[in-house]
């Protein structure tokens, strides 16, 4: 909401100089004031004194007043886009920021929450694909283990009928009567 009256505590610290703006059509549009100096020396009360031309003296006159309406023109037009707010819009406008740069930092958040997301599926699936060939590694080996363990029992079976016929035989030689020498 704008008003009229400008809060104190929203007016410029110092005053404002309108004079060092770079707006060159403003510049085209005003007439050069004449020094101060001059003015002084040049008063309506001086030349008449003297007697100068008060025709003179009322075109100078007036091409100052034109010169000061340009330059109140100009002045106008920079004050055009300033704003002026009260406190309530003030306000208004410093939530909205306030807003602003927190959605901004939640956005940020939630990047990285998705980063971190993505990153722990990631680990969890390389995790998963380790386990499932862990997995095939252990059945491979209990496989194995099978196997041999059925290879030992046939081995055994075939020792221990091995053994049996090495004591059969050797029950025989020693049963049999010696050879005749």
């Amino acid at each position: 909401m704008q008003s009229n009256s400008v809060p104190a505590d929203l007016r410029p610290s110092r005053p404002l100089n309108f004079g060092s703006f770079s707006d060159e059509q403003a510049r085209a549009d005003t007439m050069p004031l004449a020094p101060p100096t001059a003015l002084a020396a040049d008063t309506c009360a001086g030349r008449l004194a003297a007697g100068g031309d008060s025709d003179e003296h009322w075109a100078e006159a007036e091409r100052n007043m034109t010169a000061l309406g340009a330059t109140v023109a100009t002045a106008t037009r920079l004050l055009d886009g300033a704003v002026y707010l009260d406190s309530a819009a003030k306000g208004a406008a410093l939530s909205k920021q306030q807003l602003s740069s927190s959605l901004v930092g939640q956005q940020r958040r939630i990047q990285q929450l998705t980063e971190e997301l993505e990153s722990t599926r990631a680990a969890a699936e390389a995790s998963r694909r380790a386990q499932e060939a862990a997995e095939a590694r252990l059945r491979d080996a209990a496989r194995l283990i099978a196997t041999l363990k059925g290879e030992v029992a046939n081995g055994k079976t075939a020792l221990q009928a091995h053994v049996a016929e090495l004591l059969r035989l050797q029950a025989e030689r020693q049963a049999a009567p010696p050879p005749p020498s």
